[in-house]
């Protein structure tokens, strides 16, 4: 795993809904490479907020998937619920 962030700018979050966040994206990615790669995590800050790019080296997405990447109980997976990402926008506290 490869991690470029160095900037460490105050956010303001929901922890355990960022942490499921982090746990989330990279196994989704882990998961993209059954053979081994590379995770990518960059992070800036861009107009007072914190962008947090995660990119993997795996074998990428259908775009019928990537259309309805965000959509709430939507799944690839035969356990899966469909929240992994959805959750992400939520974990994020509105500036006070």
């Amino acid at each position: 795993m490869q991690n470029h962030s160095r900037e460490q700018p105050i956010i303001t979050v929901d922890k355990e809904k960022m942490r499921r966040v982090f746990v989330n994206l990279l196994t989704i990615a882990v998961e993209a490479m059954p053979n081994g790669g590379t995770i990518t995590i960059n992070s800036r800050e861009s107009n007072g907020s914190v962008e947090v790019a995660v990119s993997d080296t795996g074998t990428g997405l259908d775009q019928r998937i990537i259309e309805n990447l965000w959509k709430p109980l939507q799944t690839t997976k035969q356990k899966g619920m469909g929240l992994g990402l959805p959750i992400g926008p939520q974990a994020v506290d509105p500036p006070r």
